[in-house]
């Protein structure tokens, strides 16, 4: 069950971040709770804000409170991908325990990096810096942090708490506390602070709330057996088991009691730990794993951040949809990301896609006179990716039987999907959605056609174009930067959409025409990069605090602008 967090104040102006954690509105939402219908005035009224066109140059977007693209006909191009931000910061944690000097280079600059090497600094861990590069030189603790207890300011970057929280308890002597701004107080951890308590660490959530911030009295890790929970996010296992080999009495057996969502995320950790030379014993795949005691991480002498796949899927998504060319570089066949199968999807929707170790490229189906088709597909293995398959969703010729998109002379499809393994990208899937009715590209000849899709976070409808984001995977979106399920009903409608909205899901039947709005970002990266994804059709987008895209890719709209043809 998804734990209810109360929202607190209590972070001091001076450490919150310039874009604030906005908020959400939440409610109790039953089996079948509201329908939210399209605005029938057209877009809201809005303040007057600087507005940036995309026919301007982007540099200054983190500054502006807006930034309008103008309808983009087609995505082609080259695309060199900022690094990974769960590959750089599970990087920078196993170099700082690590035995040895780790030299990492393609180091991602954004928000929730630098949350954590500002902690790992305060845990008396020894970086030389080189943001401009992204080449870090990391001196490894050995196992034991330096420091006698910490405070520690993480922001709202969860891949900073989460495993920062269980790495204290191992690697830490003393009394620590973990915090971050107002959202990350929403944002549970106690499954993870229970899985602690069961091996004898002395941690709480010092609220009550089940969230940050977090209180530890560290005194090593024994080890032992812990059953911890899957469902809420796998950050709490990917946690647990970074800490796992510095337990000094025995081995620890982690056992998932529920569903393990997010697995991609999973085997990414238990690669770089091997990398890092430890041992992960799989005893029944993720759900039951032992790992030994007494184990050292060895630095592997350099560390290479790979591409950020989720990234990646923004661009892949846009060669498809507008018939376009893209190739992007930093990730490719050799990926340890989940999300890199999402050009894997595409292909199976008729993108033709070429695959090079450190490299993808993609033609949409437009190019060969033929349209985006539906597909039978699980997205188990692109947990963030599911997003930008919402959006694409939205150009799709589906089972509502809407006019053909222009771009391939015919529509895009409905598509039946559940995106269990694909939960940011879920959001990107529900903007695209919007597109049904005809706004899909012409470029093939054909249409951007429905998938029935299991992807067991964003699922489609089956007598209405629908984009059903499933229960595991809407509990995850409820506890992500945002409540983005709440944002994501909130945006669909204001782009013409009537949207259903379940407890775990919703529904998504896509407008006949586009009914151009703001978008509002919510502080949240992946809203803003996927809905920029609307302006595909034949209408404006404006997008709200542009600059919140800084948690992940700085640089997001100034390199979407290269690529783009209006």
């Amino acid at each position: 069950m998804l734990q209810k967090c109360s929202t607190s104040r209590a972070v001091t102006a001076s450490r919150q971040p310039a874009a604030a954690a906005a908020k959400v509105a939440k409610s109790t939402l039953s089996a079948r709770s509201r329908v939210v219908r399209p605005f029938s005035s057209g877009a809201p009224s809005m303040a007057q804000k600087p507005v940036v066109r995309s026919s301007t140059t982007t540099m200054q977007a983190s500054a502006l409170d807006e930034l309008t693209l103008q309808p983009i006909k087609e995505i082609s191009g080259t695309v060199r991908l900022p690094g990974s931000k769960s590959l750089s910061n599970r990087i920078l944690l196993l170099a700082a325990l690590a035995e040895g000097t780790t030299t990492v280079k393609n180091l991602l600059d954004s928000d929730d990096i630098r949350y954590m090497v500002g902690a790992l600094k305060a845990l008396g861990i020894e970086l030389t810096e080189n943001w401009e590069t992204g080449e870090f030189v990391v001196k490894g603790c050995g196992g034991r942090f330096p420091v006698e207890g910490a405070e520690l300011f993480l922001g709202n970057a969860g891949t900073a708490m989460r495993p920062l929280t269980a790495a204290v308890a191992a690697a830490g002597r003393g009394e620590f506390v973990l915090d971050g701004v107002a959202r990350m107080r929403e944002r549970p951890i106690q499954d993870l602070v229970d899985g602690l308590n069961q091996l004898g660490v002395d941690a709480t959530c010092s609220m009550g709330t089940g969230c940050p911030p977090v209180a530890i009295k560290a005194n090593g890790l024994k080890g032992g057996k812990m059953y911890l929970s899957g469902s809420t996010s796998s950050q709490f296992l990917t946690s647990m088991l970074m800490a796992a080999p510095m337990a000094t009495d025995e081995a620890t057996e982690i056992i998932i009691k529920d569903e393990l969502i997010s697995q991609p995320y999973v085997d990414m950790t238990v690669k770089l730990m091997e990398r890092f030379g430890v041992v992960v014993e799989q005893l029944n795949g993720l759900s039951h794993l032992r790992i030994p005691p007494n184990q050292t991480y060895k630095s592997p002498g350099e560390a290479y951040v790979e591409g950020d796949a989720s990234s990646a899927s923004y661009f892949l998504a846009g060669a498809a949809i507008t018939g376009g060319t893209i190739t992007v570089e930093g990730c490719g066949s050799e990926s340890l990301q989940g999300d890199v199968r999402f050009a894997e999807v595409m292909a199976l929707m008729g993108a033709r896609v070429t695959w090079a170790p450190y490299s993808i490229t993609l033609t949409g189906p437009k190019a060969f006179g033929e349209t985006l088709k539906a597909i039978d597909h699980k997205c188990n293995d692109i947990p963030d990716a599911a997003m930008t398959l919402a959006v694409a969703a939205l150009f799709a010729d589906g089972i509502i039987n809407i006019k053909a998109p222009k771009a391939f002379g015919e529509t895009l499809h409905a598509i039946y999907h559940e995106c269990m393994d694909i939960p940011d990208a879920a959001m990107t899937l529900a903007v695209a959605a919007l597109f049904v009715d005809g706004k899909a590209p012409k470029a093939f000849g054909e249409t951007l056609r429905a998938i029935d899709h299991k992807c067991n976070d964003i699922t489609d409808a089956v007598t209405t174009f629908a984009v059903a984001v499933a229960a595991l995977i809407a509990d995850g979106w409820r506890v992500k930067e945002t409540e983005r399920m709440v944002a994501i009903v909130n945006e669909c409608t204001k782009l013409g959409a009537t949207v259903e909205e379940f407890r775990d899901y919703c529904i998504i039947t896509p407008p006949k025409k586009m009914t151009p709005a703001p978008i509002e970002t919510y502080d949240d990266h992946r809203m803003a990069m996927a809905f920029a994804l609307a302006a595909c059709g034949s209408d404006p987008i404006t997008i709200k605090d542009p600059g919140c895209t800084k948690k992940t890719f700085p640089t997001y709209w100034e390199v979407l602008k290269t690529v783009t043809k209006n």
